[in-house]
């Protein structure tokens, strides 16, 4: 789940998100149920994408030799640059995939774990790990002929960090974000030593398959979870040591963060930060976040919800408003 980063400043909401102009327009925008089925659908359910994806296996061929791999998830890592940020649009399906490499300046993909869900129809939370998978195969099958890094979103590890890491970079994945924070009915934090020993264990099964240069893409919740800033500064400084190339930290939907605690973050996590971007007119762009001093930009799962969107518009040209 890419969910985003608030900022304030002083008292306004600022930020990634925050417009131009006024610098008090809310940074978030509004997440809502995947709109094609109800979550409680067969989860068996195609997904909506050029094709559909088989489920992987613990017999299917890996996607890249592990020397091309490694090679790639290094260069991956080498474009983590404080102040020069990483941008990254998430992609869902192979078409949303095809519209990001196409771009020329496209330095890498990302996924989204909500996107992919809306795909089947599912909220995030109902997603199975199979499913998952089999969205990053066929994300993985536009960004790999190309010779593009694809880092996906491995939510809270499915309860076997390992096991998923591995069947992540089975499909060629470089990276994958790794939440510390379990979701479910009863949503919890993972301590801290579980916290990093899950991103040790995704370290390590990339490493035991010939990718030691796998990027980690920590996402701390603490403050989404009523901790302080210390809590996520010193999270965030253990995800580092134990092998997070980023941290991303969330504060939830209402809370925010300021500017001052943005640049904090920053300063003491020596940049390896992840924001979020909202792609709406009068939001801060690329330019000002890496203003802010970040190392990395992602957008969630908006190119899903634009995506859709834009069909509905079309479906009213075809049958007419309401």
């Amino acid at each position: 789940m890419n969910l985003p980063l608030h900022c304030l400043r002083s008292s306004r909401l600022i930020s990634a998100y925050t417009p131009r102009a006024s610098f008090r327009r809310p940074i978030l925008l509004t997440y809502q149920r995947p709109i094609f089925l109800s979550h409680k659908t067969n989860l068996q359910a195609r997904p909506l994408s050029m094709s559909s994806p088989s489920a992987p296996s613990s017999s299917s061929p890996r996607a890249l030799s592990p020397t091309s791999q490694n090679a790639l998830a290094a260069h991956f890592a080498s474009l983590h640059i404080p102040g020069t940020p990483l941008l990254l649009a998430n992609a869902h399906d192979i078409p949303s995939a095809h519209a990001v490499l196409s771009h020329p300046r496209a330095q890498a993909l990302a996924t989204s774990s909500y996107g992919i869900a809306g795909t089947y129809g599912l909220a995030d939370e109902d997603l199975s790990l199979t499913q998952l998978l089999s969205g990053f195969r066929e994300i993985a099958r536009v960004a790999l002929p190309r010779g593009k890094p694809l880092t996906v979103d491995a939510q809270d590890g499915y309860g076997d960090v390992r096991g998923t890491v591995r069947g992540i970079v089975e499909v060629g994945a470089v990276g994958c974000n790794l939440e510390d924070a379990v979701s479910g009915e009863t949503p919890r934090m993972k301590t801290v030593e579980e916290a990093v020993a899950a991103i040790r264990e995704a370290k390590e099964a990339a490493r035991e398959m010939g990718v030691p240069e796998f990027v980690v893409n920590a996402r701390c919740d603490v403050l989404h979870f009523g901790g302080g800033l210390e809590d996520a500064v010193s999270r965030g400084k253990r995800y580092l040591e134990a092998g997070a190339t980023t941290v991303f930290v969330w504060a939830g939907q209402k809370r925010g963060l300021r500017d001052d605690e943005v640049r904090r973050l920053v300063e003491e996590l020596r940049g390896m930060v992840n924001v979020r971007m909202v792609l709406k007119e009068g939001y801060l762009g690329p330019k000002e976040l890496a203003e802010l001093g970040v190392a990395r930009v992602s957008v969630g799962p908006d190119l899903y919800h634009l995506q859709v969107e834009a069909l509905g518009k079309a479906v009213g040209m075809v049958l007419g408003s309401n």
